[in-house]
């Protein structure tokens, strides 16, 4: 079996894409489906096993209304 290894960058992007997923009582299948993607793929990112590409992370940005440090990590993190 193939070992994860997970940087902390990805895990705490892992950690802010819930947050702001749960703060708005949204499931994964409602962001695969704004952003034409499988819930597969959302599930991925939030277990810190991908990472989205960059026209992606603005499609993400615009989506949840926060800016790309924010979501990437490069401020406070959000609220729970």
């Amino acid at each position: 079996m193939e070992e994860l290894n997970l940087s902390r960058k990805d895990n705490e992007f892992a950690a802010r894409l819930i947050a702001l997923r749960k703060r708005r009582n949204w499931s994964q299948q409602f962001v695969a489906d704004k952003l034409g993607l499988s819930n597969r793929t959302i599930c991925k990112w939030e277990t810190g096993r991908g990472t989205p590409k960059f026209t992606t992370l603005l499609a993400l940005s615009s989506l949840f209304k926060v800016g790309l440090d924010e979501l990437v990590g490069n401020n406070s993190p959000p609220e729970k």
